[in-house]
């Protein structure tokens, strides 16, 4: 889709929705074969209708949906996707944290609303609620979020996951124009702006807002899934990372008491060596499982560039997107230097340990030899 170079002008604008994705991943606790998609449908609407701040709970029937639609395994990432379901949120300003603290910092200029609707396939959701464009700042998302993740998660029959970022940062406004011939050249087209997509339509579609965000949602689901898989992937590694590091660490203390040890302290000679022979395995094996995770991550990544690419919303955030997916080098060089050191001073050890048991049993042997001439009275 052709890209335009310059935003449409407001007095044009008839409404404008803010659109933002994010995953709320519910696990049922029972085997494939056993789901039901429809008492899944009816739970989650129970759970739902059971909040003080949700109302008018539907199921969105689009086209293209089925009841239920595919359980996917990608990776460590396990979904299912459901029909859509279709609710209100009425949040009042005050429980809304981000809104307060946007109005602190940036004042007039923040479009404050109680309203919000969301479409939510018990795998991934869209939250939307009408935008002034004429202001610069139109939050609550992420209090919305609260509201779902708070209300799904009490139930006891499936598990639910949240990965960041969530919701997605990137904001995507739903542009509905003026039936006017000036605006003609516009319809059907996008504009970027930073971290912003403006998708402009006609009027004459409002009525069908909902119905194209369902349908959106249930094309954008699998996309997300790719994405959100990758970057559970990352958050994976890096826990891999932080438990190599420490184990390096631990390392690295070993050694600065093994400098400090006099060359007859043969118990600590002993004992240090003991626990760096323990290290240097758990070093082997942490740095196995730290490139078996990174192949992992990059196989993921390539997945999800792809998706995003081919992705009819999110293609112009790709390279945003995959950023996320970024993470630290690992030193390898510094930690092979360390880890042979390691082995070095073990081996030392054993020297060290072998020279002086045989120096004592060379002395207790002449001791001894002296002792027994000496009774013998030679």
């Amino acid at each position: 889709m052709p890209l335009l170079s310059r935003k449409v002008e407001l007095k044009y604008v008839k409404k404008a929705f803010l659109v933002k994705f994010g995953n709320l991943y519910i696990i049922p606790k029972v085997k494939e074969e056993e789901i039901d998609a429809t008492f899944l449908i009816e739970k989650i609407k129970e759970c739902l209708s059971g909040s003080p701040l949700v109302k008018k709970v539907e199921t969105l029937n689009i086209p293209s949906s089925r009841e239920l639609v595919v359980r996917r395994v990608i990776g460590p990432l396990e979904s299912i996707s459901l029909s859509p379901i279709k609710f209100e949120v009425s949040l009042p300003i005050e429980e809304q944290a981000t809104s307060i603290f946007m109005s602190s910092l940036f004042g007039e200029r923040v479009d404050m609303t109680t309203d919000f609707g969301v479409i939510y396939n018990a795998s991934t959701y869209v939250i939307f609620r009408e935008a002034n464009l004429s202001k610069l700042f139109h939050p609550g998302a992420p209090d919305v979020r609260d509201v779902l993740v708070d209300t799904i998660g009490k139930e006891k029959i499936w598990e639910t996951k949240v990965i960041p970022p969530n919701p997605l940062i990137q904001d995507i406004y739903f542009v509905y124009l003026r039936d006017d011939p000036n605006m003609e050249e516009f319809v059907g087209k996008m504009f970027i702006e930073g971290d912003r997509l403006y998708y402009y339509l006609s009027e004459k579609l409002l009525s069908f807002f909902e119905r194209i965000l369902g349908y959106l949602l249930d094309v954008a689901s699998s996309t997300l899934d790719f994405y959100y898989a990758a970057v559970f992937q990352k958050l994976k590694l890096e826990e891999v990372v932080e438990n190599l590091k420490m184990i390096h660490q631990s390392i690295q203390d070993v050694i600065a008491g093994f400098q400090k040890l006099s060359f007859w302290n043969i118990y600590g000679h002993y004992k240090h060596s003991k626990n760096l022979e323990k290290l240097v395995s758990q070093h082997y094996s942490a740095l196995l499982n730290y490139s078996f995770n990174l192949e992992i991550l990059r196989k993921y990544s390539e997945e999800a560039e792809d998706s995003l690419y081919n992705s009819f919303l999110f293609r112009h955030f790709t390279k945003q997107l995959m950023a996320e997916l970024k993470h630290d080098e690992i030193d390898m060089d510094t930690l092979t230097k360390c880890v042979n050191y390691a082995r070095e001073l073990v081996q030392k050890s054993y020297t060290v340990k072998v020279t002086l048991l045989g120096g004592l049993i060379s002395i207790i042997g002449s001791i001894l030899g002296t002792l027994i001439l000496r009774f013998l009275g030679l």
